[in-house]
């Protein structure tokens, strides 16, 4: 006679397993730093600042540049007085060219006197860094510090452009930070940031109206 064979009911008790991955997550959650947002500060001028800087920058060596919307970049020589004649339109390095329009990093280079002289200088002492690898510490942050002293000296010669940067409403970040970027690229050692006054934005719609 056959006996019938009691089934056993399998059970996988999964508590430890919980209490595990808890202890898990707060050993990481304490021993680990949380990823901070990448953000570049920005040193924005008070207003003393911002109406000493305009009263500086009312020079022949002044360069304005209109940030405006669809990716579009003006910019003038001189004084505010003379907008309405020397502004133009220039394009993005990382935009197509329109036409026969000039690049914003063609106009600044063109700008700059010091600029080839302040890539002699970058190109002098990147080759005594590469000289001095293996140097002691000390060594190299001497150049270091050298190469600085000098670069920015060079940038801030007489006669050297200083730029006002003014983002309209409809302009993007990303459109600040490639002129930004162009500052650096084209040796630009006096520049600021001020928001748009109601002068320009007359001066940028009337040249739109007429092209």
């Amino acid at each position: 006679m056959k006996t019938k064979q009691k089934k056993m009911n399998a059970r996988v008790d999964f508590t430890p397993m919980v209490d595990m991955m808890m202890l898990l997550v707060t050993f990481f959650m304490l021993c680990t730093t949380l990823a901070k947002p990448q953000t570049m500060e920005i040193a924005m001028p008070t207003n003393k600042t911002e109406d000493k800087n305009r009263s500086q920058v009312d020079t022949k060596e002044a360069v304005t540049i209109l940030l405006d919307e669809n990716d579009r970049v003006f910019y003038y020589k001189g004084k505010p007085a003379d907008a309405a004649q020397n502004i133009r339109e220039v394009y993005y390095l990382s935009k197509d060219a329109k036409g026969d329009l000039k690049s914003l990093h063609e106009v600044l280079k063109k700008a700059n006197p010091a600029y080839e002289k302040a890539e002699k200088i970058r190109k002098e002492y990147e080759g005594r860094l590469n000289a001095a690898v293996g140097a002691a510490k000390g060594q190299q942050d001497a150049i270091k510090a050298e190469f600085d002293e000098k670069f920015n000296e060079a940038k801030a010669e007489k006669g050297t452009p200083q730029v006002l940067i003014k983002p309209c409403d409809g302009s993007t970040y990303d459109n600040l930070i490639e002129v930004l970027d162009e500052m650096s690229l084209c040796n630009i050692g006096k520049y600021v940031i001020v928001p748009i006054d109601d002068g320009d934005k007359a001066t940028l719609d009337n040249y739109k109206a007429t092209k």
